[in-house]
């Protein structure tokens, strides 16, 4: 199982990405490929200085759901109003890049995975 540990609040917290959690966000909040698709086409239109308005776009509401999951995946016992109160105090866009780092963990293969597959393919 892949994880990814971020820091919220001074507290680290790990998320787990299983296909579970992906499908579940994609239930409550959005598909995480799209989520990483969005990401991917604001940061390389804005590297540009072209203006994009993405389709998804993280919130106040759909950040702690995002972190919610992932904890829950990696065995978490707390609530969701437990991470709202988490979320808020380590700060939204600290948490906003946690969920960031959680999708890119979701949607990308592990590093080894990168490596074995050009390994074969060569």
């Amino acid at each position: 199982m892949r994880e990814c540990e971020v820091q919220l609040g001074g507290e680290t917290v790990t998320l787990a990405a299983t296909f579970a959690a992906a499908t579940k966000i994609a239930d409550k909040v959005a598909d995480p490929l799209a989520i990483a698709r969005e990401a991917a086409l604001e940061a390389s239109m804005l590297g540009r200085g072209l203006p994009y308005e993405p389709r998804f776009k993280f919130s106040v509401q759909n950040v702690p759901v995002i972190l919610h999951i992932g904890m829950a995946a990696a065995g978490s016992k707390a609530t969701l109003a437990e991470v709202q109160e988490m979320v808020f105090d380590a700060g939204f866009i600290v948490a906003r890049d946690a969920a960031t780092e959680y999708i890119a963990t979701l949607v990308m293969p592990r590093s080894e995975e990168t490596t074995e597959g050009k390994s074969s393919g060569e």
